[in-house]
């Protein structure tokens, strides 16, 4: 089975990079983004293993998820959406 990790790595550290490509290519596709759908992509085309059966899903959908949550609504400028 295939491991998302060299994946994330590799979108990590073409970001750093000071090529004027990759800053152009990150600015129009930021790193989060691909960080978070290619390897969900890749997941829903059967490239890794079942994602809802391994581990780290129970723990993602349990404590992740929540947190995450919480922290967006946090930075909502509450007033002006009431607005």
């Amino acid at each position: 089975m295939a491991s998302s990790w060299p994946l994330l790595v590799w979108f990590f550290y073409t970001q750093g990079l000071p090529g004027k490509f990759w800053r152009r290519f990150y600015a129009i596709l930021p790193g989060i983004v691909l960080c978070c759908f290619i390897p969900a992509t890749l997941n829903s085309l059967g490239v890794f293993a079942d994602g809802i059966g391994s581990q780290i899903y129970g723990f993602t959908a349990t404590y992740l998820l929540p947190a995450s949550l919480l922290l967006m609504t946090l930075s909502m400028d509450v007033p002006k959406i009431l607005a």
